[in-house]
Order: structure tokens, then C-alpha cells, then sequence
């Protein structure tokens, strides 16, 4: 019974319910259970299917609209991705610091390569963790041409572009750019969030398509029929979409509380698992190999660590 309450107070969290607002209906559960005998997963369900219902009769619809089927809204997603960055460079910041001392050459090869890699990757999470989730997923796609267009031309310009040294650069240049992530992530004041209105009638419905399934996680043909029968819906009675069922992100919200989610393979526990068992062995192994320092090796284990801790804790927290 502890751990259903326990998982299910984390649940209710991560769906926007307020602290007292999860004590008083968990106080519920248990005396539902104390008086009827029942276990808390007969008679309310998967702590996931228990929060949920919690939610769409006691958080307001534009909290929920706002959130993806993970629980997290679009500020809390970036603001989880760039403390994880602001991370990453203060442990670069310490690896290079061991392996080049307390400054490191840089050339044009270098520069060049290293900034498209970065805005590959940073193109590869804005893909990933913004445009769906803001009701885009088919742009998705597309970014990924551009991203892999920055993986070719980076690792092009790591081996052609020319290796002369251009000037040297203080490496703790690096963990301040960390810092600077870090509070920007944690002091930044989130602004409101106002739904779209989109301008007529075939625009709101191609919004509603794109949140169902970008953020609410609905399967691309179930939220076509549930597009279809909105469309339909309104051709009968003849009332634009905003008159009649209000904001797209509203609506999406309350069809997805009835609907059954499909996470995309790339945002599955199990994949971010073994992504990151894959990435520590990837620095592991070569240490092992061709006898890296020891103090490396651990720095790079820290950095797959951390980055892994933060990704469990961002989904506890939110």
C-alpha cells in the first residue's frame, strides 16, 4: 500500500496537483482501503491511471493543456535540458583541464567542428523535446535532415579544414559557461502560458492533430478520427471551433484524457536506459584499451552518471 501511495504522490505531481490537494486525496485512498478491505490497485487502478483521473477533475484545464503525457510543460522541459547542459560543460570543463592543463589550443578545425557539433546537437533535443511536444511532430523529421547535415559537416571539418593553432583558449572559459546554464535554468521566472488561436477553421483543426499526437502522445491514426469527427462535428452545427469546443490545447487536453498513449521509441524508459549504458561503455571500453588515465576515466563516468541522475530526477520533480 506505501509504495502504491508513494509512486501514485509522484504521479499526481508530475500531472500538476498540488500538494495539499494529493494529501487529502491519497487520505482518501487509504481509508477507502482501511474500511473495504480493497487494495489500493483493484480499486483505483495504476497509480498513472489514479493521478490522471485526479487531475481532470481537480486541476484547472489550462495546467493540463500545457502538460505532455510525461507530465511536463514546455518551461520545465527546457529548463531541465539546460541545467543538463550547464552539467555536461563543468565536468568537460574538469576532463580537459586534466588531459591539457589550464589551457587549450584551439584551431580552425577545432572551432569549426566543435560549434557545428554542438548545434547539431542542440538541434537534435530541440527537435526532439520541443517541436513535438508543441503539437509539431511532423516537422520533426525534417529537423533531423538538418541535424545530420551538422553531424557530416562537423566531422568534415574536424578532419579537412586546416590543424594550425590559432590562439589558446583559458579551459575554465568552459565550466563558466556551465555555471551561467545552470542559473539561467534555475532563476529564470517562467512566463505565462496563453494558448495559440489559430486563424480559422481547417488551421485550428490541424492544431488540434498536432497536439494530440506531438504532446498528448495519441497515435497519429487515432488522432486523425478524432480530427475528423471534430470536423465533422462542426460542419453540423455550423460554430467555428473556438465557439464550440474552445482552444485547441484545451480540447486536445480533454480527448487525451480518454485516450490510451503510445510514447515514440526514442522516449521510452528502456531506450534511455540502454542509450546510457551504451555511452558509458563507449568511454569505458576505449580507457580500458588504451590505457587512459584513471582520473579521466572517472570524470567521464561522472558526466554519464549525472547526466542519467538528472534525467530521473527532472522526471520525479516535475
Amino acid at each position: 500500500m506505501s509504495e502504491w501511495v508513494e509512486r501514485a504522490r509522484l504521479k499526481l505531481a508530475r500531472n500538476g496537483v498540488g500538494a495539499e490537494v494529493a494529501d487529502s486525496v491519497l487520505a482518501e485512498v487509504e481509508q477507502h482501503c482501511a474500511d473495504s478491505g480493497e487494495n489500493a490497485q483493484e480499486a483505483f487502478g495504476t497509480p498513472a491511471e489514479f493521478a490522471r483521473s485526479v487531475a481532470a477533475e481537480r486541476v484547472p484545464i489550462e495546467d493540463r493543456a500545457a502538460r505532455d503525457r510525461m507530465g511536463f510543460t514546455a518551461q520545465q522541459r527546457r529548463r531541465g535540458l539546460i541545467a543538463s547542459f550547464g552539467v555536461q560543460l563543468l565536468l568537460v570543463g574538469a576532463l580537459v583541464w586534466a588531459k591539457v592543463g589550464a589551457s587549450v589550443p584551439l584551431t580552425l578545425a577545432g572551432v569549426v567542428g566543435t560549434a557545428l557539433s554542438v548545434a547539431a546537437c542542440v538541434g537534435a533535443v530541440y527537435a526532439a523535446f520541443e517541436l513535438r511536444p508543441a503539437g509539431r511532430p511532423r516537422s520533426v523529421g525534417k529537423a533531423f535532415v538538418f541535424v545530420a547535415a551538422g553531424v557530416v559537416l562537423g566531422g568534415m571539418s574536424f578532419g579537412w579544414l586546416p590543424k594550425t593553432r590559432l590562439f589558446t583558449m583559458p579551459v575554465l572559459v568552459i565550466p563558466a559557461l556551465g555555471v551561467v546554464l545552470l542559473a539561467w535554468a534555475v532563476w529564470r521566472k517562467p512566463k505565462p502560458v496563453t494558448a495559440e488561436a489559430p486563424a480559422g477553421t481547417e488551421e485550428w483543426l490541424s492544431r488540434l492533430g498536432g497536439l494530440l499526437e506531438g504532446r498528448h502522445d495519441v497515435p497519429r491514426a487515432r488522432a486523425g478520427e478524432l480530427v475528423e469527427e471534430a470536423r465533422q462535428h462542426l460542419v453540423a452545427g455550423g460554430l467555428s471551433p473556438e465557439d464550440e469546443f474552445g482552444p485547441a490545447e484545451h480540447y486536445a487536453a480533454e480527448l487525451a484524457a480518454h485516450e490510451p498513449a503510445r510514447l515514440p521509441w526514442w522516449r521510452r524508459d528502456r531506450v534511455h536506459n540502454v542509450a546510457l549504458a551504451a555511452f558509458f561503455l563507449a568511454y569505458l571500453l576505449p580507457g580500458v584499451v588504451g590505457g587512459v588515465s584513471t582520473w579521466a576515466l572517472v570524470v567521464a563516468g561522472g558526466m554519464v552518471l549525472v547526466a542519467g541522475a538528472l534525467v530521473l530526477f527532472a522526471r520525479v520533480r516535475s
